[in-house]
């Protein structure tokens, strides 16, 4: 199973304390009686009007699975790419539905504006 989205509304915060969904996608895993290695990953850019930092998480079914901090210029917009891998114990049973979440805030104050973010996943059947 693969999919995926890209979603070019812009959006901002300056919260440091709620985090804003910039994407959410929901997808159902067929057969019930099989488990699902999940590979996930995602992208956004993002400004910061005072070129400071901010916080970018990527979450599968409500659990985070990659976070980044980082700064960013408050004129050109910078990457932030995040990457999962739920596998083995972490494998997701099948014929339920899952949940991606690619979220942001401001790490220190200043309105952080997202532009572009892209998300894709791929699941494997083990067993």
């Amino acid at each position: 199973v693969a999919n995926g989205d890209a979603n070019s509304t812009s959006r901002n915060t300056a919260s440091t304390s709620i985090w804003e969904v910039c994407f959410d996608l929901t997808d159902n895993l067929p057969d019930d009686r099989s488990r699902w290695s999940i590979l996930v990953d995602a992208d956004l850019r993002l400004t910061v009007s005072d070129s400071t930092s901010a916080d970018v998480e990527l979450l599968v079914n409500g659990d985070a699975v990659d976070s980044v901090t980082r700064s960013a210029s408050s004129s050109v917009p910078t990457p932030f790419f995040l990457f999962g891998l739920l596998a083995g114990a972490d494998a997701i049973p099948g014929g339920q539905p899952i949940e991606f979440i690619l979220r942001f805030k401001s790490d220190t104050g200043g309105t952080v504006t997202v532009g572009m973010q892209r998300l894709r996943y791929f699941c494997f059947r083990e067993t």
